[in-house]
């Protein structure tokens, strides 16, 4: 008879290979103990694909070792930016152009994220309202929902880590309406500011143009006195008085209160914006805020089924996110002939990429609890 675990083991692994399902299921589920000797690693040259031949379909290129030449990559490609469907989050990846948003078929998601068609790593993001907006205690929920989705699926769990590492704060860490207050008063302060720069502007325009006036009635009158050769003779005799220099020309203040009308004209538009908070106010109002905790789980080992033998290490990290809310990342990359390279990559992951994932700073409000 076929049972119900063996019916969903068999179309977990017919899907494996082709979608992204069987990902949060790996982020927490290992089958302790592989049933098939560990091949020698990988040499460089093994892992060194032919140039032009890495995609986005294929980050490991024509590499004799595939998966050791993906993780290569995520090991040593920089880190770059990518975003979640609703333009909201902006989670961190190495080698991020190779990474493609999917979407995890019956799990739905505020954002998944795979590396390669073979699925070389996988990510998922979840975001959902929660009682306690505790990261730990996201954490925690997200866990025990996860342990009730292996044992479904019959899979086995292998030791899992705790710990936790610093979080550089967001956007949800600022209190926006007190931001806004306060950037309308120095927008105010400055207007004024600018209002007296140009009445002075425009003060020193009209003394020049007088000036301007009284030069070219001067030289007027010179000329007419050119007609007497008496009186040429006579201003000859004469010292000549030194001209004053002016230290704005005319043509010089034009341009100036041109400019600054057209500077003024865009912080009046800018006024009119319901959010007038550019990114510096903001990145000043976040960093004086200080550094969150995130803190993390760890397991390792891998899934296995009939068809389907990866191994991979996984972890869990829950993000700061918005009062009331979770946000909880996991990530999982596949082991090759060493288990080393992918340790490296998960840890840099660690380390360097998801401590600086954050909440896009345009937002201004919380985002609502969309999934795909």
């Amino acid at each position: 008879m076929v049972t119900r675990s063996s019916r969903l083991r068999s179309q977990l692994g017919l899907r494996l290979t082709t979608s992204a399902l069987g990902a949060p299921l790996v982020l927490v589920g290992s089958l302790l103990g592989c049933t098939t000797q560990a091949p020698p690693p990988s040499t460089p040259q093994a892992r060194t694909p032919t140039p032009g031949t890495v995609t986005r379909n294929n980050p490991a290129g024509d590499a004799e070792s595939p998966v050791d030449a993906a993780l290569t990559r995520l090991i040593e490609e920089p880190i770059g930016e990518k975003a979640d469907r609703f333009r909201t989050y902006r989670p961190l990846f190495p080698d991020a152009n190779n990474w493609k948003r999917v979407r995890f078929w019956g799990y739905p998601s505020r954002a998944g994220f795979r590396y390669g068609k073979d699925n070389y790593a996988v990510s998922v993001l979840i975001y959902e309202e929660a009682d306690n907006d505790d990261p730990n205690a996201c954490l925690t929920a997200f866990a025990k929902r996860a342990l009730n989705t292996a044992r479904l699926f019959d899979v086995k769990l292998g030791d899992i880590e705790r710990l936790e590492r610093p979080h550089l704060r967001g956007i949800e860490a600022v209190d926006m309406d007190a931001l806004i207050a306060d950037e309308l008063r120095v927008f105010e302060q400055r207007q004024a500011r600018r209002k007296q720069g140009r009445e002075r502007l425009v003060a020193m325009l009209e003394r020049g143009k007088r000036a301007e006036a009284a030069r070219k009635k001067a030289e007027e009158t010179r000329e007419a006195a050119k007609a007497d050769e008496s009186t040429v003779e006579t201003e000859k005799k004469k010292a000549k008085p030194p001209e004053r220099r002016r230290r704005f020309g005319l043509s010089w203040l034009r341009d100036r209160l041109r400019h600054h009308d057209v500077q003024t004209e865009a912080m009046e538009k800018r006024k009119d914006d319901k959010h007038p908070v550019d990114h510096a106010t903001t990145a000043r109002a976040i960093k004086a805020r200080g550094l969150s905790t995130m803190p993390v789980l760890l397991t390792s080992g891998g899934f296995e089924t009939l068809s389907n033998r990866d191994r991979y290490l996984a972890a869990i990290v829950a993000h700061p996110s918005w009062p009331g809310s979770c946000l909880v990342q996991g990530i999982a990359v596949k082991v090759g002939t060493d288990e080393a390279l992918a340790k490296k990559a998960l840890d840099r992951w660690l380390e360097k990429a998801a401590p600086k994932s954050r909440w896009r700073w345009q937002l201004r409000e919380q985002p609502t609890y969309d999934t795909r």
